[in-house]
């Protein structure tokens, strides 16, 4: 197989439309986006022209040049969001939901999971840096709890996810039980030869220090909106079931709208559009 590497921008439309109509590709697996929540929360206006337009353009040009599936990669930070990269992942979602409800021959599938270990965004390679700076690491709160999976699995079954595509469906993967993040810090110091050092054991090696969730951080993440899921022929992926039908008015009213506000870089108003569109749609 020819692997060819190509650097653009999604939210650049001929240069998507260029790709498209020289490649004509079968599948799209669409995994870029901003997705660190402290950058996106401090950067608005890019987050949402990324995440939510650049998502759009990348299933605009799907449906044009009749791509067989498109597959969204999304997130649990999607369901209930209380953070401008959780919200923009969602409307994503919801723009896909809408472009399944065209005449298309497109199949649209969005893949929503969790944390994935060792990721970029990931905390083990912040705590990795710390261990080796200063013997201590950073603990947000240690009774938040997150979803994690290793990169192996991620892409395995997002792979299986895209055989199981059905249209405008939302996929949500097993990630098994959240985990504390403080058990999380004693699982990944364990693995390195180090114990974990608190005021009731003093013998470990690594101390910590609690800072707090950042802006916009939920302490408990979520991957359902309702418990109406239903299995599928993977026993580790859940079909979301969310009968969610998207209003075309309402939803080409609020893009042209948003569009609107990104030219102009109001981040008030960005975040002030997205909270309401979200209320009206969940």
């Amino acid at each position: 197989v020819k692997i060819v590497s190509i650097l653009g921008n999604i939210n650049n439309l001929s240069f998507l439309e260029n790709l498209f109509r020289k490649y004509k590709p079968n599948l799209v697996y669409h995994a870029g986006a901003i997705k660190h929540v402290t950058i996106a929360e401090n950067n608005p206006i890019e987050c949402v022209r990324t995440n939510v337009i650049g998502s759009k353009n990348l299933m605009d040009l799907s449906r044009k040049y009749s791509v067989k599936k498109f597959i969204l990669i999304s997130t649990d930070k999607a369901v209930n969001p209380t953070n401008v990269m959780g919200s923009s992942k969602r409307i994503a979602e919801i723009i896909l939901k809408y472009n399944q409800s065209k005449k298309t021959k497109t199949i649209f599938t969005a893949v929503r999971f969790g944390n994935v270990a060792n990721s970029s965004g990931s905390v083990f390679p912040i705590w990795r840096d710390q261990i080796q700076k200063s013997k201590k690491i950073t603990i947000t709160d240690p009774e938040a709890t997150r979803y994690l999976m290793s990169i192996k699995e991620a892409v395995s079954l997002v792979l299986d996810a895209s055989i199981l595509a059905k249209a405008g469906k939302i996929f949500i993967l097993d990630m098994g039980e959240p985990i504390k993040i403080i058990d999380l810090a004693k699982l990944f110091l364990k693995s390195y030869g180090f114990q974990l050092k608190s005021p009731k054991d003093l013998s470990g090696q690594i101390s910590y220090e609690i800072i707090g969730l950042r802006p916009g951080e939920k302490k408990h993440e979520e991957l359902f909106y309702n418990k109406n899921s239903k299995k599928t022929l993977n026993p580790y992926i859940f079909d979301s079931n969310e009968l969610y039908d998207p209003n075309s008015q309402e939803i080409t009213i609020f893009l042209n709208k948003l569009n609107n506000i990104l030219n102009r870089n109001n981040e008030v108003e960005c975040k002030r559009a997205v909270k309401r569109f979200l209320i009206k749609c969940n």
